[in-house]
């Protein structure tokens, strides 16, 4: 129930079902002091929860002019009012966005919060709605949270791998150069079941169930899942490897077999390169080296090995893909299976957060975790759109509920599938037709990129005010030259700038030199 409280001497205040939302005494004031409290120097996107009678839109607009504001309502009735009672504001369609519900704001914060380029993110809930809607206003709270943890752990890990996926592109760039690319293979399985594994204390559960499949489906398992499969009698048909860390040794702890196809990223540790007994292949993590290897795609993934494995079925074309052993959270106590390389006990500063379970209960994770959890949500809701005839299960079981994605029972899930007379085709004897990189076109491409960099450092020299327009447009063209240069931004001094260009001409001439 809404109620008006206009009492004649200044603007009206607001009451929703007993709640004060706002103070009829004074509540243009009160929306400027709750607004003051917000601890922000500036702001590129603010997130309101409840406009009420717009007194927060407008304090907002008094202190940040030019930000874009996107506004919930949770009650149709108060929105209601709010139009009847309140001008535009003269917002302007590019100022004043309104969300419907709160699951498009999960989309509004994963294209701006974490994919986007904003600087400064305010999100106000005035305490009053707090109050009124206190579901709804944890959840709009908890996916912004959540969206900000997700592009802190992006960044993070940018800023320390970065460096090192190019120091091991340019070890492995010979060895890449023999191996056939995975993406050579997109769509050739088109319609065969996956099994997407990782190494999540609930595979211990349920994993042994793969032998059940005879040969009616492929098995895509992480490189800290190889180990524990074998151990329950299962030989996955690839063994999927991103760390750019060493873990190698994790690989020759069980008996290999070429059937098994070790898929390695192009810029994983170079030891992973080194292992025998496997039929070896490639992928690319970045559009940088896809773009280098003359590849038609690269393999997007949510830092885990998992989700390198996920997307790569996506490109083989299997269909249902099956998740197990993807907990993206410790319902044990655990992280990972005991033996595998992320099997790390749990410490005070793994700050963990709480998230809904596959039983509906809330289970605990940490931020690493939720930005694999994000990441397999957005992947799945762009899936469905996208290719809405792919499904996709999570029969991990126990652990976190991945939203959108329905939990299922390996057991139920193999039951289902039905015999083929020949089987399931073999990932080997597919690879044998697919062609390693051209040489040519490699060196073409190191060469491009060499002289892109080379102009750009003369640019910076002789006109430093046209470096930042012809760096822009050079990475727009090049994504390899973007990665060369990654974390050089407007903000770089210019002896910051010169030592980048002076170091990408390096790492050009290096990999030139490793080509030959």
């Amino acid at each position: 129930m809404i109620e008006i409280i206009d009492n004649g001497q200044c603007e009206p205040g607001l009451i929703y079902n007993g709640v004060v939302l706002h103070d009829g005494r004074d509540p243009m004031n009160e929306a400027r002091f709750q607004t003051a409290e917000l601890q922000a120097s500036e702001a590129d996107i603010i997130l309101v929860f409840g406009v009420g009678l717009g007194y927060h839109l407008r304090a907002l607009r008094e202190r940040w002019p030019r930000s874009r504001i996107t506004a919930y309502e949770p009650a149709p009735e108060i929105k209601e009012a709010f139009m009847a009672r309140t001008d535009v504001l003269d917002f302007g369609p590019d100022r004043l966005n309104w969300l419907e519900d709160l699951d498009n704001l999960g989309w509004l914060v994963t294209r701006e919060i974490v994919r986007g380029d904003a600087g400064q993110t305010v999100a106000l809930i005035s305490p009053g709605y707090k109050e009124a809607f206190p579901r709804e206003a944890d959840l709009f709270s908890q996916i912004i949270s959540e969206a900000r943890i997700w592009r802190a752990v992006i960044e993070k890990t940018a800023r320390e791998k970065n460096p090192l996926f190019l120091a091991n592109l340019l070890t492995n760039l010979p060895t890449v150069m023999k191996l056939p690319c995975l993406a050579g293979l997109s769509h050739r399985l088109t319609g065969w079941p996956g099994f997407i594994v990782g190494s999540g204390p609930s595979l211990e559960k349920n994993g042994h169930l793969l032998r059940r499949l005879e040969g009616r489906g492929l098995i895509l398992a992480a490189g800290s899942a190889y180990r524990p499969l074998l151990d329950m009698g299962v030989r996955p048909d690839m063994v999927v490897i991103l760390e750019a860390e060493d873990t190698s040794h994790f690989l020759g702890l069980g008996p290999a077999s070429a059937d098994v196809v070790l898929a390695l990223a192009s810029a994983a540790h170079p030891h992973h390169f080194q292992v025998q007994g496997f039929t070896l292949a490639s992928f690319h993590l970045t559009r940088g080296a896809s773009f280098l290897f003359g590849s038609p795609d690269h393999v997007p993934q949510g830092g885990t090995s998992g989700s390198a494995a996920f997307t790569l079925g996506l490109l083989l074309g299997l269909n249902p893909l099956v998740l197990l052993g993807q907990d993206q959270a410790f319902p044990y106590g655990r992280v990972h299976l005991p033996g595998t390389p992320g099997d790390v006990p749990l410490t005070p500063d793994m700050t963990a957060f709480s998230v809904r379970g596959s039983d509906g209960t809330a289970v605990n994770t940490h931020s690493g975790f939720i930005a694999s959890l994000h990441w397999f949500a957005e992947s799945i809701n762009f899936l469905k759109k996208a290719d809405p005839a792919r499904v996709v299960l999570n029969a991990s079981e126990t652990g976190a509920h991945i939203p959108g994605v329905p939990d299922a029972s390996l057991n139920q899930v193999i039951d289902a599938l039905t015999r083929s007379s020949g089987g399931v085709p073999r990932l080997t004897d597919l690879l044998v037709h697919i062609a390693p990189p051209e040489p040519d076109q490699v060196r073409r491409r190191l060469d491009q990129t060499g002289e892109m960099i080379a102009k750009l450092s003369f640019i910076h020299r002789r006109a430093p005010d046209q470096a930042g327009p012809a760096l822009a447009e050079c990475r727009a063209v090049n994504p390899l030259l973007d990665e060369i240069l990654f974390g050089l931004d407007k903000t770089a001094s210019t002896s910051q700038t010169t030592t980048a260009f002076e170091e990408a001409e390096k790492t050009i001439l290096a990999m030139l030199e490793a080509l030959d």
